[in-house]
């Protein structure tokens, strides 16, 4: 692994549990505050990683979650 590779997968890791513990209301704070240039950077990162938007993630797991 790359040390490129890693610093992303690290960003990644921490936006993704400031999404889970902050929920979907600052999507864009999240992404500036983890060093993606912009939302659209974000989002094309997220769904890399997992599949699906921030959104889409979010909502998924919190409706499974509360059942």
């Amino acid at each position: 692994m790359t040390p490129k590779s890693y610093a992303c997968i690290q960003r990644f890791v921490h936006a993704y549990s400031e999404l889970l513990a902050n929920g979907e209301n600052d999507l864009t704070g999240i992404a500036v505050d983890n060093g993606y240039c912009d939302l659209n950077h974000f989002i094309k990162s997220f769904k890399r990683f997992t599949g699906k938007t921030p959104l889409q993630y979010y909502k998924q797991n919190t409706d499974t979650a509360g059942k």
